[in-house]
């Protein structure tokens, strides 16, 4: 028992200090006394060390050694008081310890609260704020001796539209890195839901916005990647509401989009404020994202929408919500149309190359030209449209189209390995504009349409998704990268002469100009292991200079598609795959 009671003093201590010195006036002059330079009004750097190291110990344990040890003694109070209710020899020690522990944990829990609350006013006042600058400000705050905030004029500052925090080493791969990523998204959730909580709703949707930014400005810190937005500035000019549309290649793209977008203000005056449709399964249902990371409990509170993807009726009620919101609140709402993350490509070598975009088909789509992606943001536009017509016909709603390119290299699907070193990029394309006066103009079928509102929404949806897939694709430069790749492979693995190259540029060129059928199908050959591609790049220029029927391309398609079901040898979209 003595070694577990020195145990806890010994995890306790950040608090310890903390406690005594407010506690004890006396020893808080001394210190201020020996801790200050006698010509200074700052403290001394072995001073700040220290106190910054005590505060980072606390910052890392507090999470788990508070509710582990409060659990702990409070069993053992509890016991204690049992046997003297039944006249058993009681233990003085194990009573004073429980009492004292309890309190102190009581007082650690507290001063964490009002150090999140400070950090808090601190990043909402200066939104910009390098991260190094603010978890070491933090872990400072952390540690038992008071220190004043630093002003706005001595900290370091980033700036969204292009930063890196590359260190220019060797790119690595590891694990390791998901600790402190769980760690510093945990204390910026719980944050703000202090924020939330001890403070209001107003102030802690200020909050949330510069904490998700930060979160974006940490992980690129870790990860020692480097990211470029271009095109954002065309945003600012945008008058009315705003449908942000994203391909999707890694979890990190939600993280990074807060940040991305944090230096874009609108017409208002305000901040940009992306309001995600995310998957319920993985937010709400997950009890370690809900609530141990408290980024599901989060999100839920400041008016992102949760998608049921595995029942339709849900996920139709979910999309008009979304609707609704976009219409009604000062906001803007994100969606991914692809719905999933494609599987990780990498090169010859098998090293790691981002992902692609036409392969995130499943077993009953892999056939449509269209299916790699879903048409439930085509539904949100339409529906958003006559929500707006509704409330105002003046109103405008832009569709806002943003490429996503290197996420999935720093995280794959596949893999819970990061890659350090990574170049990530934002880029924004051109918007599409509509007027809400369409919205009057049509209206939502409920099954087979009825009349010709009925009909027109249904055109109109049809000619959306079409223009959703082209600019995606526009905004990510899909095609021409892998023409280029292609050709590269032609020349240099497979040794076409140039009379051939130049035979099948043509014919790929002519081809593209009515489908994408060609791009998708190098997209899913890419996506296999590179012990295939050869013979399919090989057979695919023997199609192009044949110049195959278009049915003969989609029946390839067909063959890669099941070959890359079959390579995932386990499930795909939640079915299992034969």
């Amino acid at each position: 028992m003595k070694v577990f009671l020195a145990l806890s003093a010994f995890f306790y201590l950040p608090p310890l200090f903390a406690f005594l010195i407010q506690c004890a006036r006396v020893i808080k002059n001394i210190a201020n006394v020996i801790i200050r330079k006698k010509d200074s009004k700052n403290p001394s750097l072995i001073f700040l060390k220290a106190n910054q190291t005590l505060g980072s110990f606390e910052y890392y344990l507090i999470s788990l050694r508070n509710p582990l040890f409060g659990l702990f003694f409070f069993f053992l109070l509890t016991l204690e008081c049992y046997n003297a209710i039944f006249h058993k020899p009681l233990s003085p020690l194990c009573i004073l310890a429980s009492i004292f522990f309890l309190m102190l944990n009581a007082y650690s829990k507290n001063r964490h609260i009002g150090v999140s609350l400070k950090m808090a006013e601190f990043l909402r006042t200066n939104p910009h704020v390098h991260p190094s600058v603010f978890f070491k400000t933090t872990h400072l705050q952390l540690g038992p001796f008071e220190l004043p905030m630093p002003s706005s004029n001595e900290i370091e500052l980033v700036n969204p539209a292009s930063v890196s925090f590359k260190k220019h080493d060797r790119s690595q791969q590891s694990y390791t890195l998901l600790i402190p990523t769980i760690i510093d998204t945990g204390f910026l959730a719980h944050t703000s839901l202090r924020a939330l909580k001890h403070v209001g709703r107003d102030f802690a949707r200020d909050v949330f916005d510069c904490m998700a930014s930060m979160w974006g400005k940490r992980i690129l810190d870790l990860f020692s990647a480097s990211l470029t937005t271009t095109g954002a500035e065309q945003l600012a000019d945008l008058p009315g509401k705003i449908l942000l549309i994203f391909n999707h290649k890694s979890q990190l793209d939600f993280v990074l989009t807060f940040f991305c977008l944090s230096h874009v203000r609108r017409l208002s005056g305000r901040n940009f404020r992306p309001r995600f449709i995310t998957a319920k399964d993985q937010f709400v249902d997950n009890p370690f994202v809900y609530n141990t990371l408290g980024v599901g409990r989060l999100i839920e509170s400041v008016d992102m929408v949760f998608i049921e993807r595995k029942k339709q009726k849900e996920s139709i009620k979910n999309l008009q919500q979304a609707a609704q919101f976009l219409a009604e609140k000062d906001i803007e709402i994100a969606i991914y149309p692809q719905g999933t993350r494609p599987e990780g490509n990498v090169d010859r070598s098998g090293k790691r190359r981002d992902a692609g975009y036409y392969t995130t088909f499943s077993r009953s789509s892999m056939h449509a030209d269209d299916g790699h992606l879903k048409k439930g943001t085509a539904y949100l536009a339409c529906d958003t449209l006559i929500e707006l017509a509704k409330r105002n016909r003046d109103e405008k709603l832009h569709l806002v189209f943003i490429g996503i390119r290197g996420t999935a290299t720093v995280m794959a699907k596949q893999s819970l390995k990061l890659q350090t070193e990574v170049d990530i990029e934002y880029e924004v394309g051109k918007p599409i504009t509509f007027d809400a006066s369409v919205g009057e103009q049509i209206q939502k079928p409920d099954g087979k349409p009825q009349n010709q509102s009925e009909e027109r929404y249904l055109e109109l949806l049809e000619h959306i998704h079409h223009r959703i897939d082209k600019h995606l694709a526009d905004c990510l430069h899909i095609n021409e990268n892998l023409k280029h790749r292609y050709l590269l492979d032609l020349q240099g693995t497979l040794r076409f002469t140039q009379d051939k190259l130049d035979w099948v540029e043509r014919n790929l060129d002519s081809m593209a100009v009515k489908t994408n059928l060609a791009y998708q199908i190098l997209d899913r050959i890419y996506a296999l292991p590179p012990q295939h591609w050869n013979s399919k790049l090989d057979i695919f220029a023997q199609f192009l200079m044949k110049e195959e029927p278009l049915d003969r391309f989609k029946k390839f398609r067909e063959e890669v598609s099941v070959e890359i079901l079959r390579n995932l040898k386990s499930k795909m979209h939640g079915k299992k795959v034969s």
